[in-house]
């Protein structure tokens, strides 16, 4: 029960948070040509998981 109240949480402040800032990185590095438009299927969480990395790097270079 734990463990799916946890899964839901990640997923909706993960996916719902990072998903955007990801989606605008990765359309920009791609050229517009991923993530694809809504119909098609694609791997949020990747698309979540390049969002989340953004602020790391962008303080990192900063600091370098």
């Amino acid at each position: 029960m734990l463990d799916a109240i946890f899964s839901i949480l990640l997923e909706t402040l993960f996916v719902g948070v990072f998903y955007w800032p990801g989606w605008l990185v990765l359309s920009a590095i791609t050229l517009g040509r991923y993530p694809p438009q809504a119909p098609i299927p694609h791997n949020e969480y990747f698309v979540a998981t390049v969002g989340a990395a953004l602020p790391f790097t962008l303080i990192t270079i900063a600091l370098a």
